[in-house]
């Protein structure tokens, strides 16, 4: 085949021409764009394992045997007026903060001991969680240890009587100063929040 002016095309240059604009732009295209993906599916991934480490270390809890109870009671103490899904009984507000300093090299180093028992409900379980103040401020030390860790919630029960309505264990918590302990308190599908006051008074908080 010539071309108007009688001279044979180069077959080269005809399938260079027939090549789509849109199909070169195309192929230049493709590398960037599989780059830009695999670097998004990184990104997404990071991502989420960071938000499922966050969730697990939210979650660690640390529980309790119901055998290392020191008594069981009818009812919570009058001082404990705080009861929370009828659970868990709490000090009233403005509960006196502790004195005793926690033991150099200790999980407890830096932090102050504030003693009251933990009242629970016999026949239900119950997980408790500190909201307020940082995991890093706090320590719940039910029934105490040397070195309990920091940050960490309770799970207990049920520890079921035949005779008695709740279950006391010895301990208390670890913080470094007075504070507006925000608890969340969960049960039988229900959650509730309450802050507890220990040094301070946080009903106006």
């Amino acid at each position: 085949m010539q071309t108007a002016a009688g001279v044979d095309p180069d077959p080269r240059a005809m399938r260079s021409s027939m090549r789509s604009p849109s199909r070169r732009r195309l192929m230049r295209s493709e590398p960037a764009a599989r780059l830009t993906t695999f670097l998004a599916a990184v990104f997404i991934t990071a991502s989420l394992a960071g938000c499922s480490s966050s969730a697990n270390e939210a979650l660690q809890r640390r529980t309790i045997d119901c055998s290392t109870r020191i008594d069981v009671i009818e009812d919570p103490p009058v001082e404990f007026s705080n009861v929370v899904l009828d659970a868990v009984a709490f000090p009233a507000n403005g509960w006196p903060f502790g004195a005793r300093k926690g033991d150099p090299g200790t999980t407890t180093e830096g932090f102050v001991f504030t003693k009251f028992g933990l009242v629970v409900r016999t026949d239900i379980a119950v997980t408790i969680d500190v909201v307020e103040p940082a995991a890093s401020d706090f320590v719940m030390d039910w029934p105490p240890q040397k070195n309990a860790p920091a940050g960490h919630g309770l799970s207990v029960g049920p520890c079921a009587d035949d005779d008695w309505n709740w279950v006391v264990f010895a301990g208390g918590i670890w913080l470094r100063e007075p504070t507006c302990v925000t608890v969340d308190v969960q049960t039988s599908g229900k959650s509730e929040r309450f802050d507890l006051g220990l040094g301070l008074d946080c009903v106006e908080r």
